[in-house]
């Protein structure tokens, strides 16, 4: 699947690299972090794509009191790295290439919509969990019946986004503890989908309702949610 995003097939199929629910995904992801109050002094986004989460990232929690610290964005397309490097600023650099092999330590990792394109997402999460103190994961849950009940559903996941996993909520979370991490809090998020078509239009609102009242049942049966999660690595020397 490496192929996908170095030659530029996935550009062609997302030429946004997903950058247009960026600032949204670095809201839930930045609450999380203030709220647990950590303080890292390094922050590495790995498969950061377009970069514009990690920017946002940045900015909102400077502005909410974190100083000093190195932010750094890595990702094996060199293609989603040329749109990243627009975001460079002080304190905020950006590498093509595999952090994890890199051999270097972070002490907070964003890990936003990445796992699930990786073949072995075991390996790759239990060597995140020696690399970091702590992890915020955000994680399509898109093992859902209305998912299942559209095998060409899935068959689209991975053809145009290269999903080769498919999780709902207590998968996700088994994958993490098995890998090393223990989840310190989590919440659902969601990107509101662009809505052309008027069945779309039912659709997204009908999720919305159920949501209010049922959000555990509304996800696993319908989907459209993903799962942001901080994490403490319990394997890090």
């Amino acid at each position: 699947m490496t192929e996908l995003y170095t030659s530029g097939r996935y550009l062609d199929e997302n030429p946004d690299w997903h950058d247009r629910g960026g600032v949204l995904k670095a809201e839930v992801l930045a609450n999380l972090a203030l709220a647990h109050a950590l303080r890292p002094e390094k922050v590495v986004d790995v498969g950061c794509g377009g970069g514009l989460a990690l920017r946002s990232f940045k900015d909102m929690v400077e502005l909410r009191g974190w100083s000093g610290v190195d932010f750094e964005g890595w990702d094996i397309a060199s293609a989603a790295i040329d749109r990243a490097r627009r975001h460079t600023t002080a304190g905020l650099r950006f590498h093509v290439g595999d952090w994890l092999a890199s051999g270097e330590t972070a002490d907070l990792v964003l890990c936003v919509d990445v796992f699930e394109h990786v073949a072995d997402d075991r390996t790759f999460l239990r060597r995140l969990a020696g690399q970091t103190e702590f992890a915020l994961f955000r994680i399509p849950l898109d093992d859902c019946r209305w998912n299942r009940a559209r095998p060409e559903r899935l068959r689209e996941l991975e053809r145009r986004y290269g999903h080769l996993h498919h999780y709902h909520r207590k998968a996700a979370l088994e994958r993490l503890t098995a890998a090393g991490f223990e989840p310190l809090g989590g919440v659902y998020h969601r990107v509101p989908p662009d809505l052309m078509r008027l069945r779309s239009v039912a659709m997204d609102a009908l999720r919305r309702r159920l949501f209010a009242r049922w959000p555990h049942l509304t996800v696993r049966t319908l989907g459209g949610w993903s799962l942001v999660v901080l994490a403490q690595s319990t394997v890090k020397a």
